[in-house]
């Protein structure tokens, strides 16, 4: 057996060494990778059977396992500014693929998570963008009526946040 040192594993080739790169970075690389097919991907079996057990929010860590490691992973990436999670979100292409209260698309939490009593008194919890986004406007279908000032205040706030991100008024294919 040749004894190599490690410096010399993770060196360029073109300093004579063997060049295979740091193992700690691919494999966050890969980490990383998960997350983002885990949005992308939202049609395959596997990402429906990761929502089915541990819930349509990827940043619930609930439970033990696999899943619950690489979310972990990712938040621990993001509290060390590794990969800061503002870099990390969903852009409104097809408004249709996009939970409207369950996936980051405008920012770098849910807004389940941000608007949390406003998602309790939404009738449609489970609608994409496109049922959100109705001729050019917001519209929702409420429990009751949004009137006291806890609630209003909680509403003006989303409409702020939504008036940034641009939505366009064209089918998307």
């Amino acid at each position: 057996m040749a004894w190599i040192k490690w410096d010399q594993v993770l060196a360029l080739f073109s300093q004579g060494d063997l060049n295979i790169g740091s193992l700690k970075a691919f494999n966050l690389a890969l980490i990383i990778k998960w997350r983002w097919r885990y949005f992308f991907s939202s049609d395959d079996m596997w990402v429906k059977v990761i929502k089915a057990v541990h819930g349509n929010n990827f940043d619930n860590t609930s439970g033990s396992g696999p899943w619950s490691d690489i979310v972990a992973s990712c938040h621990k990436m993001a509290s060390d500014n590794v990969i800061p999670s503002d870099h990390i979100h969903l852009e409104v292409g097809n408004r249709r693929n996009l939970s409207f209260w369950f996936d980051s698309w405008c920012g770098p939490t849910p807004l389940v998570s941000r608007f949390n009593r406003l998602y309790y008194l939404d009738v449609n919890k489970l609608d994409r963008v496109a049922d959100k986004w109705v001729n050019g406007e917001w519209k929702w279908v409420w429990s009751r009526e949004v009137i006291d000032s806890r609630n209003s205040d909680s509403l003006l706030n989303l409409l702020h946040i939504l008036q940034n991100v641009h939505i366009s008024d064209r089918e998307d294919r």
